[in-house]
């Protein structure tokens, strides 16, 4: 996985912040950093909790220290900044252009990118309820909010519970198979207009436990093709894009296989079949707000042409010092682990970071 890392490195050429995810757990976590790429993958126990959960509430992978850059959805991915996505397969998501290929792997641009981070008049406190949304809930929440799309994304129903009993009551989905000695599956079928965008997800718990009761569930299949098997897992536990649909039928079938089971009952906070409407979607994107953040080191520097909250998607940290225009401003800890400052028009913002207790380290060493 090195080589393929490093190969991955030396195809990017862009001046611009930006992250780099993967369609699968493909690069050693914090291994693109240190080539000098931002991305949300971290093996680390610096990383707060937080962290780690908001990283699996927005729907991606993630698990005990180990936070992926796989999973998602195009509504997190514009937030994050999530702009290349390396896969050793072609895609089928339309939303993504062809860049560059390495021996083993491809690299591709998400086109529904916004020109920079998030800054809006939408003010931290209105996302009061953020902890208590799950995966597509937050992501429905955030495109509401900061792009200002309500109707974007669609939960489907299934037409069909073969030997299997599926009940959302209030939110937490209840799920029981009937006979664990045979064979159990669910089932949808519906016809997509528009570009669309499909996401499966089953997710139950803000834990970083090694393993779940929810993992291995079963295999996800788009017509034929099997999309993933034993989702989810420990490497493969964010939302799960199952492709690009317009003008068709689709048939999508969870197989379900629990005979090593006597008895097989779950309670979820998300699970399902979701679409995102994708013109939706990339037009608010593309004609959102934003101001341009660089990064050098320890140093964050947001430059805003307009009033409004900027959202920046960094972990909070008491570690931060921010200036605005070279006066000291606040921090307001925002989406559940992210940082949101109020900027001013045609202003500078800057956020330098040292470690807690780094300074103080600093002076005590200099006096011996």
């Amino acid at each position: 996985r090195y080589d393929s890392t490093v190969e991955i490195a030396e195809k990017i050429d862009d001046n611009e912040f930006f992250r780099v995810e993967t369609t699968k757990n493909l690069v050693c976590s914090n291994m693109l950093e240190g080539l000098g790429f931002s991305s949300l993958g971290h093996y680390t126990s610096l990383n707060n909790g937080d962290f780690f959960y908001n990283a699996k509430r927005l729907g991606y992978s993630s698990y005990w220290l180990d936070s992926a850059t796989n999973g998602g959805t195009l509504i997190s991915d514009a937030l994050v900044m999530n702009k290349y996505i390396v896969t050793p397969n072609f895609l089928s998501n339309t939303t993504y252009d062809f860049e560059e290929r390495t021996n083993s792997l491809k690299i591709y641009r998400n086109t529904q990118m916004p020109d920079g981070i998030v800054i809006t008049d939408t003010a931290p406190d209105e996302f009061k309820n953020y902890d208590k949304t799950h995966r597509m809930q937050t992501n429905k929440l955030i495109a509401d909010k900061l792009f200002g799309v309500s109707d974007a994304i669609r939960e489907h129903t299934p037409y069909q519970c073969e030997n299997v009993s599926l009940i959302n009551d209030n939110g937490i989905y209840k799920i029981k198979i009937e006979d664990t000695s045979k064979p159990a599956s669910i089932r949808y079928n519906f016809f997509v207009k528009n570009k669309t965008e499909l996401n499966f997800d089953i997710f139950s718990n803000y834990s970083p436990s090694l393993s779940e009761p929810y993992y291995s569930f079963g295999t996800v299949y788009v017509g034929n093709k099997a999309i993933e098997r034993n989702y989810p897992n420990q490497k493969e536990n964010g939302i799960l894009d199952l492709g690009t649909f317009q003008n068709q039928y689709v048939n999508v079938r969870i197989d379900i296989d629990k005979s090593d089971y006597e008895e097989y009952e779950l309670e979820l906070n998300s699970f399902g079949l979701f679409s995102i409407d994708i013109n939706s979607i990339s037009n608010a994107v593309v004609n959102a707000d934003t101001a341009k953040l660089s990064l050098d080191k320890n140093k964050i520097t947001v430059k805003s042409d307009k009033d409004g909250w900027v959202y920046i998607p960094f972990n909070y940290s008491d570690g931060y010092t921010a200036r605005l225009d070279g006066e000291k401003c606040d921090i307001e800890k925002a989406l559940g682990s992210f940082m949101a400052v109020k900027m001013k028009k045609d202003s500078t913002l800057e956020l330098v970071f040292y470690p807690v207790g780094w300074k103080a380290g600093v002076v005590v060493s200099i006096l011996g």
